[in-house]
């Protein structure tokens, strides 16, 4: 018998921890999270997920997207390994590569998973 939730359980944990850890991490979580789970890969996307002052900064010198888009991801770089652990405790497998893009214009971002078996 399997020690793992059923995926339901697992989709609705993971979206919270989500939201969650996007908000320890930028101080405000996204509007909407979706989230697939396909065999052995996980899909997470992040819509709205700019705080207020990086959505001015970025429509006033639209140049300064790269500046925003390095900023998001040295942060979760530096907090990556504690993601995956969160992750890897819900769903009770090991993440085997993670994949994080922003798309800042977009106000979007996307982080796919890989799990060592399938979910």
């Amino acid at each position: 018998m399997s020690n793992r939730p059923d995926c339901t359980y697992a989709r609705h944990i993971l979206l919270s921890e989500t939201k969650k850890i996007c908000k320890e991490l930028f101080g405000k979580g996204p509007e909407k999270v979706r989230l697939r789970i396909a065999g052995d890969v996980v899909v997470i996307e992040l819509f709205c997920f700019l705080r207020a002052s990086e959505i001015q900064l970025i429509g006033q010198q639209p140049q300064k997207a790269g500046l925003v888009k390095a900023y998001r991801q040295a942060v979760f770089e530096c907090m990556k390994e504690e993601v995956e652990q969160r992750v890897e405790n819900v769903l009770g497998c090991k993440i085997i590569r993670h994949l994080y893009e922003i798309d800042v214009p977009a106000n979007f971002a996307i982080n796919v998973l890989i799990l060592d078996e399938p979910f």
